[in-house]
């Protein structure tokens, strides 16, 4: 199984960042929806 790489703009990085500092969201769920591994989410963070 192949997966293409997906790319997310600063912007995107932000609104995604945002949804977990401004609106509580977990980082689990929002990697969920995402399909997005928590160690990136982390490394957005720093």
């Amino acid at each position: 199984m192949s997966r293409t790489r997906r790319f997310f703009s600063p912007e995107d990085k932000v609104a995604i960042l945002r949804k977990h500092f401004l609106e509580g969201v977990p980082v689990s769920e929002i990697c969920k929806q995402l399909d997005l591994n928590p160690a990136q989410f982390y490394n957005w963070q720093r």
